[in-house]
């Protein structure tokens, strides 16, 4: 090694592999093929399941109804929700949501990844999955390129056991796809 450079590595991040044996043995000692695999990251959902839509549509509803799963597609080894509006109407008449609790004044992170075949926008938060459907979205603009997206919701003047992760997606014509949504309390 002729040069170092700070790889900015932490304690926790280094891993040894030592070799132990008698120094002053006689002998020749081959150490060949070793080879070093990083492994897959773990997407992490936080309060979610299945946020990244690799159990199919599994814990995803559309709408309120629970009995109607998601529409996920898989593509490349990657599964992910899709929906193509085709008719464009009240933002809440196509949507995608997952059940959750959620806790009247706590503050909440969503992050997700979007994209679409036209720009267009969505709308994305928390809420109640029932009358009156009190909730803390934001208007997201999507475009055709995949992108990571980070939302601070707070459930001000809403909570219940049984509230949700919203995405409504009617109000704008095109594709929509989501892949790894998270929610983690702040």
């Amino acid at each position: 090694m002729s040069a170092y450079t700070d790889q900015g590595l932490t304690v926790a991040d280094i891993h040894q592999l030592k070799f132990v044996g008698d120094p002053w043995a006689a002998g020749t000692v081959f150490i060949d093929n070793i080879y070093f695999y990083k492994g897959d990251i773990l997407f992490d959902d936080g309060l979610l399941t299945n946020g990244d839509f690799e159990n199919g549509s599994d814990s995803w509803i559309v709408g309120v109804d629970d009995s109607t799963s998601a529409p996920v597609v898989t593509e490349g080894g990657n599964t992910y929700y899709s929906v193509n509006v085709t008719t464009a109407g009240n933002a809440f008449d196509v949507n995608v949501s997952q059940k959750l609790e959620i806790i009247q004044g706590n503050t909440y992170t969503l992050t997700f990844d979007a994209w679409s075949d036209t720009n267009r926008s969505i709308l994305a938060g928390i809420g109640l999955s029932a009358a009156p459907f009190s909730s803390s979205t934001e208007t997201v603009n999507i475009t055709t390129t995949r992108t990571t997206y980070t939302l601070t919701l707070t459930a001000s003047d809403f909570g219940a056991p049984d509230a949700r992760v919203i995405f409504d997606l009617g109000a704008d014509v095109g594709l929509v796809n989501l892949d790894n949504v998270s929610l983690s309390i702040n």
